[in-house]
């Protein structure tokens, strides 16, 4: 587990593909709206859910929290890709395991600049490509269904030449999980 983000699902924006449900769930602020965050330089995920619980209340309509996690091995990558200890890895370091409930509702290629601030490959449109040379669809919110698949895309889009490829930053797979049961997002 890596922490807590505040999110909403939202129109899936037209230049990102045609092959994308008409809705999408991402923990990219560059297709969602501007959501509240722990603090300025304390990354995109929340350490606490308290204190991302009292920032979605403080909204109307109150946003999804949702928990971020990571297979370990991905975790690992990941961190070391940092230089230099921050807060936003405490809980990756710990190692917890996701709340059991916890429900993953699918998986997201981010890619994380200075900051920690995340971009999914949807901001570079890549799904209707990933579809095509992979035969990856995309579940109901634009999520990958599984893990694999999902480092399957990121391997792909990283792959590609250089004028096609991502912004050079730490790309890693991230599952996003709400809470089971009524008032689920789903």
């Amino acid at each position: 587990m890596a922490g807590w983000v505040l999110v909403r699902v939202v129109d899936a924006p037209v230049s990102v593909g045609v092959s994308l449900p008409p809705h999408l769930l991402t923990i990219s602020d560059c297709i969602q709206p501007d959501l509240p965050k722990p603090g300025p330089c304390l990354g995109d995920w929340f350490q606490d859910p308290a204190q991302a619980e009292q920032a979605a209340a403080r909204l109307t309509p109150s946003p999804a929290l949702l928990t971020v996690a990571m297979a370990p091995s991905d975790a690992s990558t990941f961190v070391k890709e940092w230089e230099g200890e921050t807060p936003w890895f405490e809980r990756l370091h710990r190692a917890e395991a996701l709340a059991p409930e916890a429900a993953v509702l699918g998986y997201e290629v981010v890619g994380a600049e200075e900051v920690l601030d995340f971009h999914s490959w949807h901001c570079h449109g890549y799904a209707d490509d990933a579809r095509r040379d992979l035969g990856i669809s995309l579940n109901h919110l634009g999520l990958i269904a599984t893990l694999q698949e999902a480092r399957s895309v990121m391997r792909w889009m990283l792959g590609l030449p250089s004028d096609q490829a991502p912004k050079p930053v730490p790309w890693t797979v991230v599952a996003l999980a709400g809470q089971r049961g009524p008032g689920a997002l789903s």
